[in-house]
């Protein structure tokens, strides 16, 4: 069986928050530049600060079904992927 993954890329600025509604899964931030990103699911966290660097691939493999707030810190920058 195949399995094809599709998911939208959304640029965030340095220090920038990203409210997704409705968006059933992330599966992960592209980081431009070095910093830290947070996950809150319905208000609650889902990632605490996790440290993302500058030209790597972050997994965010989670299924979500309410809205969810990306938080960027550090001046962290790149391309959220859900």
């Amino acid at each position: 069986m195949n399995v094809k993954e599709v998911f939208t890329p959304h640029l965030m600025t340095a220090n920038s928050s990203l409210t997704l509604a409705g968006v059933p899964t992330i599966g992960g931030f592209l980081a431009s530049a070095t910093g830290t990103i947070a996950v809150t699911v319905g208000g609650v966290p889902a990632i605490a600060a996790t440290a993302v660097t500058a030209g790597q691939y972050t997994p965010i493999p989670i299924s979500v079904s309410k809205d969810v707030v990306v938080t960027l810190a550090g001046d962290a920058a790149g391309t959220l992927f859900a």
